[in-house]
């Protein structure tokens, strides 16, 4: 299958016209830059491919989300009975409905991250990149691994279940999971290049009632930290109760990115963050186990001692060695791989 069949506008194309399911025997290879450091060898050696939170991205927009604060305001306000102001006086310092209702809503986005609640690990359909050789590795410094699409599909599915198993175990806010499907809980999609971000006022909307209990308890003299498990509980059950919907939503969110990265195409791994109920909250990565990769493709400046490294674990795994070389046309240059063992 050529190249421009398998670019992101052909899988986009079938997702947009309302096909759910890509067929896994048309899933392409998939290659992962990284620069040559103790992390990115070791995980090459372990067969393991890392997820990081969105939040901890060098891109700080990328799955970033908007929404509409003045329809957040209103519909705090519609629910903001007059024993409830009465009540809040006190909690926030202030008698106006609509400041009550404003500090509300800041808490409610606060308390509504989605970026932290995924994990995402991130690949191209290309190896011969020059901008992606020069951002993710390391200057060409660094290295490049090749996977089978459809093998990381299993990857994927290995880990939302080893994720699930433990938001069951680790389950100590007493969430109900038994409607739900470890399938419901990870993807690997390509992304789609569009403009503007999604908008998840909607769905902000939905968990007013659970951030108003929140003041409600600690009114009531409830401890903060009551008042809070609570919330945070009532929220996540929320989410999973709605799984189907979330599933949409959060589709849309870690795999949309404006058309000026469309140069990545991209495709992306991405599950749910188990840190979030372990009580790991600072922790901004998610190990990805068995991906063992089919081919490593050796950066042009990689210095000698990473290239020796390198081509011992490729040996060891028995998989082919592909050293980049950049061969100049009368207008440009192009890179290309020659294969070394």
């Amino acid at each position: 299958m050529s190249k421009k069949l398998l670019s992101s506008d052909y899988y986009n194309k079938k997702l947009e016209n309302g096909v759910e399911y890509i067929n896994i025997h048309t899933f392409p290879t998939l290659y992962k830059y990284q620069s040559a450091s103790e992390y990115s060898l070791h995980n090459f050696e372990a067969d393991e491919v890392w997820g990081t939170v969105p939040t901890a991205f060098n891109d700080p927009y990328d799955c970033a989300v908007c929404f509409t604060t003045s329809a957040l305001i209103k519909a705090v306000i519609d629910k903001l009975s007059e024993q409830r102001i009465k009540n809040y006086v006190t909690l926030f310092g202030n008698s106006s409905k609509k400041a009550i209702a404003k500090q509300i809503v800041d808490s409610l986005v606060e308390n509504n991250d989605i970026r932290s609640q995924y994990a995402v690990a991130c690949f191209s359909i290309y190896n011969d990149s020059e901008i992606m050789w020069g951002h993710y590795a390391d200057s060409a410094k660094g290295f490049c691994l090749a996977y089978d699409g459809k093998r990381l599909v299993k990857t994927a599915y290995a880990t939302t279940q080893a994720t699930f198993d433990l938001l069951k175990k680790l389950n100590i806010f007493g969430i109900d999971f038994s409607d739900v499907s470890a399938d419901n809980l990870s993807s690997i999609m390509p992304v789609i290049y569009r403009d503007g971000k999604i908008n998840i006022t909607s769905r902000l909307v939905g968990n007013i009632p659970y951030i108003l209990n929140y003041y409600d308890d600690l009114c009531n003299g409830i401890s903060l930290e009551e008042a809070y498990n609570r919330l945070f509980k009532d929220i996540k059950q929320n989410y999973y109760s709605n799984l189907g919907a979330n599933n949409d939503l959060f589709y849309s969110i870690m795999c949309c990115k404006d058309r000026v990265w469309k140069y990545e195409q991209e495709w992306r791994i991405w599950t749910y963050n188990s840190n979030v109920l372990s009580g790991n909250f600072n922790s901004p990565y998610m190990r990805m186990g068995n991906a063992k990769a089919t081919a490593v493709y050796l950066g042009e400046r990689m210095p000698e001692y990473a290239r020796r490294v390198v081509i011992e674990i490729a040996k060891m795994k028995h998989i082919p060695v592909y050293q980049m070389k950049s061969i100049m046309y009368t207008h440009s240059y192009k890179l290309k791989s020659i294969l070394l063992q």
